[in-house]
């Protein structure tokens, strides 16, 4: 008699180096476009507090 959990068991397949490269790199290039918008961003924020402080007359040292 089988039980109510032997239903959601799935047997594991071996996946091929190629097959996870191809379904890796989406996913990895989506998170280098992350980052490099994230840094753009934090560069963007940087310079305009830069220009506030030069406008200030602050020193950056």
């Amino acid at each position: 008699m089988a039980m109510v959990g032997d239903k959601t068991k799935k047997k594991s397949t071996a996946v091929t180096l190629q097959q996870f490269i191809s379904n890796m790199t989406p996913l990895i290039d989506l998170e280098k476009e992350a980052e490099i918008s994230a840094s753009i961003s934090s560069c963007a924020s940087r310079n305009q507090e830069i220009w506030i402080m030069l406008r200030r007359g602050a020193s950056l040292f």
